[in-house]
């Protein structure tokens, strides 16, 4: 076997055998098992994806009350917006009076205005896109948001491999490729080479599937609507000098 060599990942390889591959997170079967000698290690070579994700997804909810008892479930469509006036119209209710949004342009803050008795709850990204810490707060009282509003969530796909070591990350250890700082316009395909591989170990021998798992920065699946990803990995047998 030569000191080095490609493998190149489709998000959309092996449909038979893995039907609930999807393109964030997906299995390959190769088309034939890698048996290594020595010691190995790997790393992303290239990416290529689409910047074709909602920022609201299906499982964002947002309900309301204005007497602390009765709640309404409000209708919340997945999709991309991009737009300050798109997020206000989202949350408008039947009670403009009791519950009150308002944009500050020059901090990007939101504020919420409640009457008496009147809360609401909001649930899944739509929070972390508001400007909320937690993804599921409950808002009894008016308050300004403490973070700006952010529509171009996520900022960075953290890329995770099966068949590399795990490594400190933060207050944890996982099996991470790299971190692909998300580039052009949503709608756009992106790809990435990357000249400064970051190397990791292989930590098996022999395996004949590959699996990648991409995420957000708090753990969440990349919601990509269309298209598929590539990633491509860089093996090579480490040096001599590295194995102190």
């Amino acid at each position: 076997m030569a000191h080095s060599f490609y493998v190149t990942l489709p998000s959309n390889s092996s449909p038979l055998l893995y039907p609930d591959n999807t393109v964030t997170h997906y299995q390959v079967k190769l088309s034939q098992p890698i048996s290594l000698e020595g010691q190995w290690e790997v790393g992303l070579a290239e990416m290529i994806y689409p910047h074709q994700w909602y920022n609201i997804d299906e499982e964002c909810e947002y309900s309301y009350t204005v007497n602390g008892h009765q709640w309404w479930r409000k209708q919340i469509d997945p999709g991309y917006y991009g737009s300050m006036k798109e997020i206000l119209e989202l949350l408008e209710t039947n009670y403009p009076e009791q519950i009150q949004y308002l944009y500050h342009e020059k901090t990007r803050r939101l504020e919420i205005r409640l009457g008496e008795g009147a809360q609401v709850r909001i649930k899944g990204r739509l929070a972390g896109l508001l400007g909320f810490q937690t993804e599921a707060p409950t808002v009894t009282q008016s308050m300004t948001l403490d973070r700006p509003l952010d529509l171009r969530r996520p900022h960075n796909l953290f890329v995770y491999c099966d068949i590399v070591e795990p490594r400190a990350v933060g207050h944890t250890r996982v099996p991470l490729l790299r971190v692909v700082n998300v580039r052009q316009r949503y709608g756009e395909d992106v790809s990435v080479i990357f000249t400064n591989i970051h190397y990791q170990s292989v930590k098996q021998k022999y395996f004949d599937t590959i699996e990648i798992d991409i995420r957000d920065s708090v753990g969440q699946k990349v919601p990509f609507v269309c298209g598929n990803v590539i990633v491509t990995l860089h093996f090579r047998l480490k040096r001599a000098s590295q194995f102190v």
